[in-house]
């Protein structure tokens, strides 16, 4: 559903974030181009992350699939695990290519005074045909990664890349675009980046280069419900075949769009957030907004350090009159919390969380 055309709302005052758990002239921008040589060979095997946590098989899930193996709103009590067979090539195998764009400097945004180019990960579907209409997701690595962390770069595929093209082969999602970017601020140089209250100022002030100008450059030159078109009011008519999510310090970055970015986005994926229940007012932020014109699957896990402030964040959304937890019988609900059993905060976690995530935002209806 379409939010409330001309109704204002609230944005809560964002607060000093604390770590207590952790986690030129003036120009105007000038959109490039993606590079023509960066596909990555689809012959390359990605390899399954390192982690400590647990990683179960699933055999039955390696049996070619012809029909949707889900319904949209399917949102299993326990989370479903990776086959492992999904690491390994798929037959139809989609592209990933690296996407060129500019932007501006983050602290100084909004003078516009010092323009970035930057570089994100762009995931097109096997057999990608520019007349066709594609659902979208943007996402958001955690510290110390890049955005190469999920799916790879021009010269090594990570595993996950070879789970997406499965779970699109098997029909367990719909064909997608990702776009992987990057907090990083070129601006600052790599060693003043990786400090973590860096990090974490970049990514709640984040949701200002996305609005403004990944998500014109992305979807002016790749095929989505916006239909090339990129001035806001086409971008919010797409809204409902768009998601953001993020692991870790993506997670804040995924809090901050919902805060400020629920024009353009319906669906939010945050996941194992570090930071405290104060950098965003999730109350205020839902009071100006229709119950089921928004999404948050929120996921975590029992042994990740992060348990507890997620924890904190889905019983508040419990308590809350503007929030209602989604029921598998009546389809009913803006929020569904999740946690992996035995998962901490790492790698293999991070993709399984996705992986169901997309299967309830795209998948089959």
């Amino acid at each position: 559903m379409k939010l409330i055309k001309g109704k204002k709302r609230l944005i809560a005052v964002i607060m000093m974030l604390s770590l207590l758990c952790a986690c030129g002239g003036s120009k105007e921008p000038v959109e490039l181009f993606p590079a023509q040589d960066g596909g990555v060979s689809t012959g390359q095997s990605g390899t399954v992350p390192e982690d400590n946590g647990p990683v179960p098989t699933d055999a039955s899930a390696q049996k070619a699939v012809i029909e949707p193996k889900n319904k949209l709103y399917w949102a299993p009590e326990e989370l479903e695990t990776i086959p492992r067979a999904y690491f390994e090539p798929a037959q139809e195998q989609g592209k990933l290519v690296p996407f060129i764009y500019n932007t501006y400097e983050a602290f100084t945004y909004d003078q516009r005074s010092v323009m970035l180019e930057k570089r994100a990960f762009v995931y097109l579907p096997y057999d990608y045909d520019e007349n066709k209409k594609y659902d979208i997701m943007y996402f958001m690595h955690g510290g110390g990664g890049t955005e190469a962390w999920l799916l790879g770069n021009r010269t090594q595929v990570q595993g996950f890349k070879n789970v997406i093209d499965h779970a699109i082969q098997d029909k367990r999602v719909k064909p997608m675009i990702i776009v992987c970017p990057t907090y990083r601020n070129a601006g600052y140089g790599e060693v003043y980046v990786e400090r973590q209250d860096m990090a974490m100022k970049l990514c709640a002030i984040y949701y200002k280069e996305l609005l403004n100008d990944l998500v014109p450059s992305v979807e002016r030159h790749y095929s989505t419900y916006a239909e090339g078109k990129t001035d806001p009011e086409s971008l919010k008519a797409s809204r409902d075949h768009r998601c953001f999510g993020g692991f870790s310090n993506g997670s804040v970055a995924c809090w901050y769009v919902f805060a400020h970015g629920t024009d353009y986005f319906r669906w939010f994926m945050p996941m194992s957030c570090g930071a405290t229940l104060q950098d965003v007012e999730l109350n205020v932020i839902a009071s100006g907004l229709p119950k089921d014109s928004f999404f948050i699957y929120l996921m975590t896990g029992t042994k990740d350090f992060a348990l507890a402030c997620d924890s904190a964040k889905a019983q508040l959304m419990k308590n809350s009159p503007y929030y209602q937890e989604y029921s598998s019988p009546s389809d009913i609900g803006n929020f569904v919390y999740r946690t992996g059993k035995g998962y901490v905060h790492g790698d293999i976690a991070a993709r399984e969380y996705i992986y169901n995530g997309i299967q309830f935002f795209f998948g089959y209806g």
